[in-house]
Order: structure tokens, then C-alpha cells, then sequence
């Protein structure tokens, strides 16, 4: 996984191309429980905290275990807009 910035030059032309590999998947269920999100890498394999995940929902770093790849979000009083950012070492 990674981000790549390949700078192509020749004759009177340049280019810069970004190039992003790997990707973080969520998916995300609804379950009685509340909302579960679950995170996989670009082959579809189990991401958990072993593999180096880290999960942040709002604002705030999410405990997950270490055989596990997902975390819920309780079902609130009221409807709530919540931001969640996942990460890999440097890339989220």
C-alpha cells in the first residue's frame, strides 16, 4: 500500500501522475446492536489491529481487539452524522 508521484518529462512536455496503491475497505451493517463497520484491504482479507489498523470515529481512537476487524456504533437518541478514518501505518 502506499502513494506514488511519478514526474514524466520529455521534449517540451511534463507530466505528474499520482498513483495510489491499495485501498481500505468498510462495510458497513446494521444489526440490532447498531451500526458495525467492518474493514478488509483490497483482496478482500480481514483487516484487525494485528495487521497495524487503526480506527478514529469521532474524533476519537476506537478500541478494536486484536482478532477483530470491526467495532459498532450504538443506535443514538437522534440521527448524527459520524466521520471515521481508518489507517495503515502512514495510509488512511
Amino acid at each position: 500500500m502506499g502513494v506514488y508521484i511519478v514526474d514524466l518529462q520529455g521534449d517540451t512536455i511534463t507530466s505528474r501522475v499520482v498513483i495510489r496503491k491499495g485501498t481500505i475497505l468498510c462495510l458497513e451493517s446494521f444489526t440490532e446492536a447498531g451500526q458495525q463497520f467492518s474493514f478488509y484491504d483490497q483482496e478482500g482479507r480481514p483487516l484487525t489491529a494485528k495487521d497495524g489498523l487503526k480506527v478514529w470515529a469521532r474524533n476519537t481512537p476506537v478500541a478494536l481487539r486484536d482478532d477483530s476487524n470491526y467495532f459498532f456504533i450504538n443506535y443514538g437518541e437522534k440521527a448524527e452524522w459520524v466521520s471515521i478514518v481508518a489507517s495503515i501505518g502512514s495510509f488512511a
